[in-house]
């Protein structure tokens, strides 16, 4: 069956018509998936649940910490519980495209402008933000200047 014509399938033409189609439909499916800095802060949160301490300086260290980036990372996959040396892989921008956006640090008198990847572990390692201050601040919670 043709999918444009709804007429039965008459030739090479026809099936190579099908098989764009569908390839398509998969592209606008797949590109619908992507989330954006609200459901970051979710995962972020979610990650949390599985390690409750906070890390500094490394995505994981123990077993009982994660930093804002780690713990979004941890969300969408199950870690082992000894994570070290583990790094977010280029899924995780994949999936939260929003982390390829170039954005003004809300620290302090902070002038720094990262993409939000490198800023999140900016405020989680350099200004010590929990990792709830991080998931309020992609939310929109504390506004653009939320402090630790």
């Amino acid at each position: 069956m043709n999918r444009s014509t709804g007429m039965p399938a008459s030739g090479h033409a026809d099936r190579l018509w099908d098989c764009c189609y569908t390839l398509l439909m998969t592209a606008e499916t797949v590109t619908k998936q992507h989330h954006g800095e609200r459901e970051l802060a979710e995962f972020i949160r979610n990650g949390m649940k599985r390690r409750t301490e906070q890390a500094f300086g490394d995505y994981y260290t123990g077993d009982n910490a994660s930093c804002a980036l780690g713990a979004a990372y941890e969300a969408m996959y199950r870690l082992p519980r000894d994570a070290r040396g583990q790094h977010p892989t280029r899924d995780l921008d994949w999936f939260f495209d929003c982390l390829d956006t170039v954005k003004p640090c809300p620290g302090e008198a902070c002038k720094k402008r990262l993409y939000l990847a490198a800023l999140l572990v900016h405020l989680n390692d350099d200004h010590r933000w929990t990792r709830d201050q991080i998931a309020d601040w992609l939310t929109g919670q504390n506004g653009t200047t939320a402090q630790p």
